[in-house]
């Protein structure tokens, strides 16, 4: 009985160690300004399309919870949108390449349309230096070609354009990116003069 106490003694004393060796490195996601204050947004004042006409967007806003992107203008909101995430979002920020996460956190996103089989294409700038770091410590690849775009114009990633442009928003039917429609990326597009930051929230 007192070697089963001690051998049991030695088992809890080697479990920190244990559970520190296996666990996996914490990811950094750099901190917002809506995401980690969420009321902020709640709050912000939400101008009609009389009062919005001709701002540009100096911000944008994802949330994940609510499924929609928020554009800003100086803190107001001057548009927001259903979107569709990539198929895994619910299981936390995007880390490697075929996770179907859509990433978290702080980014850019650029003025210029990006090629793509897609009606009309965005590009968010991940992975960013975090991202790259976690994914070396993991040993993975991070993935890229993470957009904001449309629905797709032709068969892409097996994914059929009529079958989408039915089920979206409702479907999570990306890889990874952040899908609007084809005319909501139009003017998505219209609203902006130069990159702009957008803010990923996580699910809360």
């Amino acid at each position: 009985m007192k070697s089963l106490l001690y051998l049991l003694h030695g088992i809890l004393l080697l479990l920190p160690g244990l559970t520190k060796a296996q666990s996996s490195p914490t990811k950094y996601i750099e901190p917002t300004t809506y995401c980690d204050r969420y009321p902020r947004l709640e709050r912000a004042p939400r101008l009609t399309p009389q009062q919005s006409e001709g701002l540009k967007a100096d911000r944008f806003v994802v949330s994940k919870s609510k499924k929609i992107l928020f554009l800003l203008n100086q803190g107001s909101i001057i548009a927001e949108y259903p979107v569709a995430f990539g198929f895994g979002y619910k299981d936390g920020p995007k880390f490697r390449y075929g996770d179907g996460r859509t990433p978290e956190g702080l980014y850019e996103i650029e003025v210029k349309r990006t090629p793509t089989s897609y009606h009309l294409a965005l590009q968010i700038s991940y992975p960013n230096a975090a991202d790259q770091v976690f994914a070396q410590q993991l040993g993975v690849d991070p993935g890229g070609s993470i957009l904001l775009h449309g629905l797709p114009s032709v068969a892409v990633e097996g994914l059929d354009p009529a079958v989408i442009s039915h089920v979206h928003p409702y479907v999570n039917w990306t890889q990874g990116c952040i899908a609007v429609t084809n005319q909501q990326v139009e003017e998505i597009y219209g609203r902006m003069d130069s990159a702009v930051p957008i803010e990923i929230c996580p699910l809360n």
